[in-house]
């Protein structure tokens, strides 16, 4: 699938030892790409304040997580589901300061319908935006939300959004959109 050929690379690249080229074919991966921006409004963004960034990796889906430059994974593992580490492709992304970057979400058997959604339609049973509060045990940002705007295109609609669990999640510490369970 050449679309798809910069987030295959950063998941294998990131991912090495967990998913390869074989896996993402024989697995029936899609993958959507995610660009996440951070412009402040007025004034300078601190440099160390901290934003997680939503896709996660859904498990009910399997999903994988790949953060191109400017963003960064964690191993924020704050339990032993794990084994004491979350593996590269389950880590969070987060942001630090102003910026931005890309995340690929890659989600297995979604070219024939994964967990009974339609085909390439499984991008909507995630999250998207951006959180204070931090994945695993990592805290939480002295930041405070006070608008979140969210819009689905129409290419979108086609393909399953807004899907049975989608909801506006946004509240001081959030700005987050989506179909995730949590």
């Amino acid at each position: 699938m050449p679309e798809a050929s910069d987030a295959v690379a950063a998941t294998v690249e990131w991912c090495a030892g967990e998913v390869d080229e074989t896996v993402v074919s024989g697995r029936g991966f899609t993958f959507t790409a995610v660009d996440v921006s951070l412009t402040p409004r007025d004034g300078e963004w601190p440099d160390d304040l901290e934003l997680a960034v939503f896709p996660q990796p859904n498990p009910e889906f399997g999903s994988t997580l790949a953060a191109g430059p400017g963003l960064t994974q964690v191993d924020a593992s704050d339990d032993d589901s794990f084994g004491g580490s979350v593996p590269h492709c389950r880590q969070p992304a987060v942001l630090v300061g102003a910026g931005g970057g890309t995340v690929y979400l890659g989600i297995p058997g979604d070219i024939t319908g994964a967990n009974d959604a339609a085909s390439f339609a499984a991008w909507a049973f995630h999250d998207f935006g951006l959180s204070a509060v931090l994945p695993g045990g990592l805290g939480e940002s002295a930041t405070t939300f006070s608008s979140c705007l969210a819009s689905i295109t129409q290419l979108g609609g086609e393909l399953g959004a807004p899907s049975p669990a989608w909801a506006d999640k946004s509240d001081p510490t959030r700005c987050v959109v989506g179909g995730a369970s949590t």
